[in-house]
């Protein structure tokens, strides 16, 4: 037995030192899963692409998103 499943996911990471610093990028991702069955033994695979959509950045209380450019991987 052979079945492929994707899906739409949203999520936030990033980090905090205090109120007046911190980091949170936005993603959306779109997981394409493989799904194999050969009798009792199932084998799962696939990709999940993701593309960052928003970020977040402040420091010393003030929203430096605009001047901060956060590279990610």
């Amino acid at each position: 037995m052979l079945s492929l499943y994707s899906g739409l996911e949203f999520y936030q990471t990033g980090a905090q030192e205090n109120d007046d610093n911190k980091i949170v990028l936005s993603y959306i991702s779109i997981p394409i899963n493989l799904r194999v069955k050969i009798g009792p033994v199932y084998a799962f695979g696939g990709v999940n692409p993701s593309f960052k959509i928003g970020e977040e950045v402040k420091f010393a209380g003030v929203d430096v998103s605009e001047v901060a450019e956060v590279n990610s991987f």
